[in-house]
Parts: structure tokens; C-alpha cells; sequence
């Protein structure tokens, strides 16, 4: 997965780059810096627990 694509799914969650960022335990600007090739595969498994946390989360209101 390329990192636009990682974009595009985090834009299509309604989340912000700096909510996965946080879930995940590191900074927006390392996740961007991430996102600007290819994903190795062990982070973007990571990045898609983070969206689905983060979007439990808000779904509870906690």
C-alpha cells in the first residue's frame, strides 16, 4: 500500500493524520514522514488498528 493510499484511507475514516499518530504512540510528523512512500507492511498493519480503535472510540463518545 502506498502512503497516498494510507491518506486516502484515513480521510475516508473522517480521522485525522495526528489521531493515528497519537493511537499509535508517535508524533504526526514521523507518521507523515511515513506516509510519503511505500508502507512496509508491519506499518500499515498498524496504522489500520489504529484507524479502527480510534473510530470505536469516537462511536462510543469516549
Amino acid at each position: 500500500m502506498t502512503g497516498d493510499e494510507v491518506k486516502m484511507t484515513i480521510k475516508n475514516s473522517r480521522l485525522r493524520q495526528w489521531e493515528i499518530a497519537q493511537e499509535m504512540g508517535i508524533s504526526e510528523a514521523a507518521l507523515s514522514k511515513a506516509l510519503r512512500g511505500d508502507i512496509e507492511e508491519s506499518m500499515e498493519k498498524k496504522i489500520v488498528v489504529a484507524i479502527q480503535t480510534v473510530k470505536k472510540r469516537v462511536r462510543e463518545g469516549v
